[in-house]
């Protein structure tokens, strides 16, 4: 009975220390089926990795894992692998055996689904043995019996893969109908937790030569806390690595890899922890793949010896088609640009209205067309490995001309300015310019064009080109600057001779939807003070009134009496006081 006790009691703790049914392990930069079944044949196939992991180093008895995976893709969509596991805390010890199968769902072009399922047997066993030889622990005749073993469990995974481009992210449930493992010399049962785990990355292309790629991982399990890890990879000629990574609980770790010769990869990964010593809880893993099976050597001759033929890289593919006008079908002299990740790579010209290039296959490019008389055309190819793209035709149409100046109303200097570009509603271009100005657009419309500039009125205008294939159209811009609108004395209805300036106004209002106003009301020094601030804040209401009646937004403006104390002249004749009998309009925003 003494004995049941002690094994149960060390199963709860080593079950704690080991709730997944996969040990942790690290290096799922080179050997990502490590971490879920859904990889098997997708990456670095047909290679053989063999890990050693030792965690919390300094401590005597830590864990210690070894492991052993293969993977390979056995048909179009099908991968399958296999896993071997030794793991061993202190005392326990537990070996897996799992074999696993994937399958791949594409849909929508480029979405890609893969499913992944493993099955295997399980073992442990706790060597008592060692307690009880040992002088640091108390002698009980209970621990006499010695090595304790389980007997095989079946366990299995299931887990999904989803690819996109260079985006995947995936979801693994393991020990899932695990059931309880029973000893053979004991009537201790043990039953691992079930885990889950989950992770998203990215493989962004920063260069022909350079490769980053951020790994976001959740591991979490019944009874086990969830833990998040945050890593990046830096990747130089798909030969050499650096990984950087973030933990819960204070854990940092670094690692780096290479490829040597041709198929041997060597990874290594460092863990340590802010609050522990370094001595105390430092992790090491060591990763070693090697490339297994490659081309079958081809005999040319009997004599001859054996030619073993190099893996396919991708090699130089042609895109050709045509550009023409789409009205007549005619070719189009022009310039043909091509981008990857938006960086150019080539720049060819096109003297008949057809093209041909040479690209390195198995990637994805802009081709940009552009030419003096017609606006830009801009198209995304990807061109498959070893295979050439035809008739990738271009239809373009002639354009007409539209030019002129921004100017200064009141100097005539030319003004720095945003042109917006619209046709039956629908923004199609802006621009900026420094005074002068020269678009390309589509003949046959009428065009809205919207300028603006700091410190300026907007203003619209059409250019019309429905019949004419040019205009000129020179365009003056107003300053915003302080509006008054003035009363007759101990009145609050606006004078009529500022009528025609309120309404000036309230057009400059609309054709700029965004500037708000304070309007602020102002008299003479003829009556009390108190009067005076009161009469100046109903002129103010009543312009604001005015203007909303028109078509103008209220929280635009915010109506303010200030009285007489803010005169704009001294109130020493009749003509200075009607000057300060007013209503300003100051910009707000």
């Amino acid at each position: 009975m003494k004995k049941i006790q002690y094994i149960t009691l060390l199963l709860m703790v080593c079950g704690t220390l080991s709730a997944q049914q996969f040990p942790f392990m690290e290096g799922y930069t080179i050997n990502p089926f490590s971490i879920s079944p859904a990889f098997a044949g997708i990456q670095n196939n047909k290679t053989l990795f063999i890990d050693y992991r030792s965690d919390w180093a300094g401590l005597g008895g830590g864990p210690t894992t070894y492991q052993l995976s293969y993977n390979d893709k056995v048909a179009k969509n099908v991968g399958l692998g296999g896993r071997f596991i030794y793991d061993k805390t202190d005392i326990f010890k537990q070996t897996l055996i799992v074999g696993s199968y994937s399958y791949e769902v594409k849909f929508a072009d480029k979405h890609r689904i893969n499913f992944g399922l493993s099955a295997g047997l399980y073992k442990n066993s706790i060597d008592l043995v060692k307690y009880f030889n040992n002088p640091d622990y108390v002698t009980d005749a209970a621990l006499i019996s010695g090595l304790e073993k389980s007997k095989f469990k079946f366990v299995s995974d299931v887990s999904a893969l989803y690819r996109l481009g260079n985006f995947e992210s995936g979801i693994l449930f393991s020990n899932l109908m695990f059931g309880t493992t029973k000893y053979r010399t004991s009537e201790v049962t043990y039953k691992p937790f079930m885990n889950y785990m989950a992770h998203a990355a990215y493989n962004y292309q920063a260069s022909e030569r350079w490769d980053i790629k951020p790994f976001v991982l959740w591991r979490a399990g019944q009874h086990v806390p969830g833990m998040v890890e945050m890593a990046a990879t830096a990747t130089y000629n798909k030969k050499v690595w650096a990984t950087a990574l973030m933990r819960t609980a204070g854990v940092w770790g670094f690692g780096a890899g290479v490829q040597l010769l041709d198929g041997i990869l060597v990874n290594y990964s460092y863990n340590l922890s802010s609050g522990v010593a370094l001595n105390t809880f430092g992790s090491h893993q060591i990763t070693l793949g090697i490339k297994l099976f490659r081309a079958t050597p081809k005999l040319h001759k009997a004599a001859a010896p054996a030619v073993i033929e190099a893996p396919v890289e991708p090699e130089l593919a042609k895109i050709s088609g045509t550009i023409t006008r789409k009205s007549d079908n005619k070719p189009v002299l022009g310039t043909m640009t091509v981008s990857e990740n938006s960086t150019e790579i080539q720049k060819t010209i096109v003297n008949n209205g057809t093209f041909n290039l040479d690209l390195k296959s198995g990637k994805t490019y802009k081709l940009d067309m552009s030419s003096d008389n017609y606006p830009t055309v801009s198209k995304t190819v990807e061109l498959p490995v070893n295979k050439s793209l035809n008739n990738i035709n271009f239809e373009v149409e002639y354009v007409s001309a539209v030019k002129g100046t921004v100017t200064d109303q009141a100097t005539g200097a030319g003004v720095n300015s945003t042109i917006t570009i619209s046709k039956n509603g629908v923004v199609e271009q802006t621009i900026s310019a420094n005074g002068l100005y020269n678009l390309k657009l589509q003949q046959g419309a009428v065009y809205q064009l919207e300028y603006k500039a700091e410190g300026y009125y907007n203003k619209k205008v059409n250019a019309d080109l429905s019949k004419e294939d040019f205009a000129e159209v020179n365009i003056q811009l107003e300053k915003i600057k302080k509006e008054a609108f003035n009363f007759e004395s101990g009145k609050s209805v606006i004078s009529s001779s500022s009528l025609p300036v309120l309404d000036e106004f309230i057009v400059r209002l609309k054709d700029n939807p965004d500037l708000k106003f304070e309007i602020s009301g102002h008299t003479d020094n003829v009556g009390s003070p108190v009067s005076n601030r009161k009469i100046s804040g109903v002129r103010a209401q009543s312009c604001v009134d005015y203007m909303i009646s028109k078509g103008i937004a209220a929280d635009r403006l915010k109506p303010v009496g200030y009285g007489q104390d803010q005169p704009l002249v001294p109130n020493t004749t009749q003509e200075n006081k009607a000057k300060n009998r007013r209503v300003e309009a100051n910009i707000l925003k």
